[in-house]
C-alpha cells in the first residue's frame, strides 16, 4: 500500500516548484505592469455630453479640484482615450493580483525558512 504522504524530499522540491512558479508569474506581471504604464493609461471616467462629445473625468485631487481632459468627436482620440482607461483598469488589477502573490511567496519563503533553522537548531542539540 502507497503512502499517503510525500518524502521529504518531494515536499522539498514541490515547494522549491512551487515558489520558483510564483516567482515567474510575479516577473511576468511585472513586465505586463510596465508595458502598461509605457503604452499610457488614464484613471479618468468617460463621460458623454450631447451623445458625441467624450471628456475624461478624473478623481477630486487632495485639494477637492477636479480635471477633465476634452478628447472630442474624433474616432481616433476616443479610441485611444478608453484604450488608456481599459489599461488603467487592467493596471489596478494587476498590482493587486501582485501584491496577492508576492505576499505568498513572501509567507512560503518564510515558513521554509523557519522549518530549515528548526531543524537546523534540533540537529545542534542532538549533537550535545
Amino acid at each position: 500500500m502507497a503512502s499517503k504522504f510525500k518524502t521529504p524530499l518531494e515536499l522539498a522540491t514541490e515547494v522549491a516548484m512551487a515558489l520558483d512558479d510564483l516567482t515567474d508569474k510575479i516577473s511576468r506581471i511585472d513586465d505586463e505592469i510596465v508595458a502598461l504604464l509605457k503604452a499610457g493609461v488614464a484613471e479618468g471616467k468617460p463621460n458623454w455630453r450631447e451623445g458625441k462629445y467624450l471628456y475624461l473625468a478624473y478623481p477630486p485631487k487632495e485639494d477637492g479640484t477636479r480635471f477633465r481632459e476634452y478628447i472630442g468627436c474624433d474616432p481616433k482620440r476616443i479610441a485611444d482615450a478608453l484604450a488608456r482607461v481599459e489599461r488603467f483598469a487592467r493596471w489596478i488589477y494587476l498590482r493587486g493580483l501582485r501584491d496577492d502573490l508576492q505576499e505568498k511567496h513572501r509567507r512560503g519563503w518564510s515558513a521554509l525558512n523557519s522549518v530549515y533553522w528548526s531543524l537546523k537548531a534540533s540537529q545542534k542539540e542532538m549533537a550535545l
